[in-house]
């Protein structure tokens, strides 16, 4: 069971130049409540070990201040200026289970299973406009699983593999001006598969662990620059195609005395995309 909550005051001045032409007040909140059970247990000789479990929680947030933009030469929106009142809430419910299964001595297959109803509101208050309510509010359902195998080769050696998927929320751009900019986007999909050894060696005074993986995404979220229904720019949330990261991990440990302990890691990591605005590949490694 926990409570977290926070609260803050802020300003600035997004127009870029030395004057003070546009003034943004924030003053921002957030109280959230979370609640998870579960319950783990074996059977079958200790063959079978599993965990059934729930989580709730119930989160609001307010984003509130002054917006003031005076009328600027060549700019869309000619002048601005409104009071914000903003409250989002979000609740979500889940339960989940695991399971863990010996199917030989050497062999055990693993596997998991998670639902989600999760419902998000924007409530979009901007005096003197009018109070509206966030048109893709509805309850959003989803199920999610997990598959994989561990085999342990030999005594100092485990190779394993598995696949599983998962989303990112939905939502709304999280701060519009005016309600033609009040603009939802849905959630984000994956999947990903992972293939991977973990060794001891030299009488376990080696450690290694290698792992290479792939994870798709699908209705990929990344924040665009458009425009709104009536043409003002704009940057928001955007569903826009698929991607994929592709990559590995190496993790070394090492003690040649029992005074002195040695670690190393590298990952590298390629990403590629589909999406028109963001064609190409981009390459991280550490």
């Amino acid at each position: 069971t926990a409570w977290r909550g926070y609260d803050g005051v802020f300003s600035h001045d997004p127009d870029q130049s030395p004057l003070a032409l546009q003034s943004v007040q924030n003053i921002v909140g957030n109280d959230q409540f979370t609640q998870e059970l579960r319950f783990s247990g074996e059977t079958h000789d200790q063959r079978l070990f599993y965990t059934l479990g729930g989580f709730y929680l119930d989160s609001e947030s307010t984003l509130e201040g002054l917006v003031s933009i005076p009328p600027i030469p060549g700019s869309f929106y000619g002048s601005l200026g409104f009071i914000q009142d903003d409250v989002i809430t979000t609740k979500n419910k889940s339960v989940f289970t695991h399971a863990e299964y010996a199917i030989t001595d050497r062999l055990q297959g693993f596997g998991g299973i998670r639902y989600t109803d999760e419902e998000k509101r924007y409530h979009f208050n901007h005096s003197p406009q009018l109070a509206i309510q966030d048109p893709g509010g509805e309850p959003f359902k989803r199920t999610d699983w997990r598959l994989g195998l561990n085999y342990q080769a030999s005594a100092d050696a485990m190779v394993y593999g598995s696949v599983a998927t998962g989303f990112r929320s939905g939502g709304v751009n999280p701060r519009p001006f005016t309600d033609a900019q009040f603009i939802p986007f849905g959630p984000e999909d994956i999947t990903s598969y992972e293939l991977g050894t973990k060794l001891d060696l030299a009488d376990q005074r080696i450690s290694l662990d290698l792992a290479a993986f792939i994870s798709d995404f699908d209705h990929r979220i990344q924040r665009q620059q458009t425009v709104d229904a009536d043409g003002a720019p704009l940057t928001a949330p955007t569903n826009l195609g698929t991607g994929r990261i592709k990559g590995f991990e190496i993790e070394l440990q090492a003690s040649p005395t029992e005074q002195l302990l040695l670690n190393a890691q590298v990952g590298y990591a390629r990403f590629t995309t589909n999406d028109a605005a963001y064609q190409g590949e981009r390459q991280l490694a550490t």
